[in-house]
């Protein structure tokens, strides 16, 4: 699952720890695409959520050599905003949002390749249940 914060995109999936290697963490989304990241001293659970600044996502029409993190999507819609464009991907089965500064926009409803470094896929720390009687529990 996929959801967008700010100027972040939160990549949710179920740990990998199989696949972890070279200092990575790896999280499997519902949709099945293997997302590879850092942890950077943070533990995580079996279910655990990565951030993707949206400056940090690139497209592009030709696949990236990368060996980690590139997969399809398409275009939904673009929004020029000044100094940048946004765009609004659906990729794999979810929406990612994208800022990039293009000299070429890219029209709605083109397949590419979206590709992040895994190093700008940065695990975030668990959230424990609240505890009744903190600030975070209301009581109703």
């Amino acid at each position: 699952m996929a959801d967008f914060v700010g100027s972040a995109n939160l990549i949710r999936g179920r740990r990998r720890p199989e696949l972890d290697g070279d200092g990575l963490v790896v999280l499997e989304t519902p949709g099945g695409a293997l997302v590879h990241g850092v942890a950077n001293g943070r533990r995580a659970g079996e279910e655990a959520v990565f951030s993707a600044r949206t400056v940090h996502l690139q497209l592009s029409r030709e696949r990236p050599s990368a060996a980690h993190n590139v997969w399809p999507a398409r275009v939904r819609s673009r929004v020029f905003q000044g100094d940048f464009t946004q765009y609004h991907l659906d990729w794999n089965g979810r929406r990612l949002v994208l800022r990039c500064v293009t000299s070429e926009p890219v029209a709605e409803g083109t397949d590419l390749f979206l590709s992040v470094d895994p190093r700008h896929c940065v695990l975030l720390e668990e959230e424990s249940p609240p505890v009744i009687g903190s600030p975070r529990h209301e009581n109703h």
